[in-house]
């Protein structure tokens, strides 16, 4: 989509959490929302809006090339992370609950969760520099970095989704034009 075929639409990017932002969806102050989902960290589904899968992958731990569970090259188990300090987004995402669920699901324990930021550049940045390590979607991560270790779970394959959520009317076509712009960027990032 471009600005010249939609002049008048205004595009605003606000970074929220999926439950914050639908209510403006319900009442039509926005128009869309892109959020995400992850592996037994599920979203609401109020009635009235539509979620449309957009992407699905994998997880990956993210360590400190130097630690010494980064050698090998294969899956490292969550088990095996009980002492490390950890870092993820602010408390209160699905980020947030996704890493500490997953700790005490797999690893049967409380990670210490002594980082919080929402920004995946700002934890791959604390793991670059030794203070932590991560749990993080494909997406966010470099394609090739020589001071980070990204690793399979050892335990089970976990998943994020990422959705679009629109309200269930028929979208206009400014709407339909930039959900189409989405789906074609997100073709592009899944080859």
């Amino acid at each position: 989509m471009s600005i010249a075929e939609h002049p008048r639409v205004r595009v605003e990017i606000f970074e929220l959490e999926l439950e914050q932002s639908l209510p403006g969806l319900r009442l039509g102050t926005v128009d869309l929302v892109i959020g995400d989902e992850y592996d037994s960290q599920p979203r609401p589904r109020p009635a009235g809006l539509r979620f449309t899968l957009l992407l699905e992958e994998p997880l990956r731990l993210v360590l400190p090339a130097a630690h010494p569970l980064a050698g090998h090259g294969g899956h490292v188990a969550v088990t095996d992370l009980r002492s490390e300090v950890w870092t993820a987004s602010a408390e209160g995402t699905g980020h947030h609950a996704m890493v500490v669920g997953t700790c005490r699901r797999l690893g049967g324990y409380e990670p210490d969760l002594r980082h919080r930021s929402s920004d995946a550049d700002v934890q791959l940045e604390l793991v670059r520099a030794g203070a932590a390590v991560a749990l993080m979607p494909a997406l966010t991560l470099p394609d090739a970095d020589p001071a980070l270790a990204v690793r399979g779970i050892a335990e089970t394959v976990l998943r994020r989704r990422l959705v679009a959520v629109t309200r269930d009317t028929p979208p206009g076509p400014a709407l339909t034009a930039f959900l189409a712009a989405v789906t074609e960027r997100v073709r592009d990032l899944d080859r």
